[in-house]
């Protein structure tokens, strides 16, 4: 499995964040959306298995190539789940052959001009988490979905959002046979 970051009109790679407790000890994630009052904000988490976190101390560290995999926290026998109900996962080497084409992708849907942003997805696609990303604007806060998807194969993702008065759309397709993205332009729809 591949783990990227997703945007408006690119893909990126994906760097861990480090983090110490109070003893000293690190601990290693990925995160998508940010951590605020959990009444607007939620930030998606995903550990990272200590195997393959060693690497992180090197401040250019990035989950790169397919070979991870993500795999369910349990507890007493149940999968885990954060205070919104998301499985908690951990990433994982994986040195099978059998999930190398399927991404790990964190949607990050934008969030600085666009409000009351809604997204399908359609085709090969699992929302397996959600966050929000939120914005402080004009006295206001302004949430976006900060979706996590699972992709295994073809898939189109879209978002709708008003900016203006004006509603924006953007479609943006993945094809699993050439391995690409498509990025259309965002166009006005209404």
């Amino acid at each position: 499995m591949k783990i990227i970051r997703l945007g408006v009109y690119e893909t990126s790679e994906v760097k861990p964040n480090i983090y110490i407790n109070n003893r000293g000890e690190k601990f290693y994630n990925v995160r998508h959306g940010k951590r605020g009052n959990p009444e607007y904000c939620w930030g998606w988490v995903c550990s990272i298995d200590s195997k393959i976190a060693t690497p992180v101390s090197d401040p250019d560290f990035k989950l790169i190539g397919n070979d991870y995999e993500i795999e369910p926290i349990f507890k007493n026998g149940k999968p885990k789940k954060d205070k919104l109900g998301n499985i908690e996962y951990v990433i994982k080497k994986d040195n099978s052959s059998f999930n190398k084409d399927d991404i790990l992708t964190l949607w990050e849907l934008p969030s600085k001009k666009y409000t009351d942003i809604e997204y399908e997805l359609v085709g090969e696609v699992t929302e397996i988490g959600k966050g929000t990303s939120c914005m402080y604007r004009q006295n206001s806060i302004i949430s976006t979905p900060a979706p996590v998807l699972e992709i295994t194969g073809d898939c189109t993702l879209s978002w709708v959002g008003k900016y203006g008065g004006k509603k924006y759309k953007q479609v943006i397709s993945y094809s699993s046979r050439y391995r690409e993205w498509k990025f259309n332009v965002i166009e006005v729809v209404g």
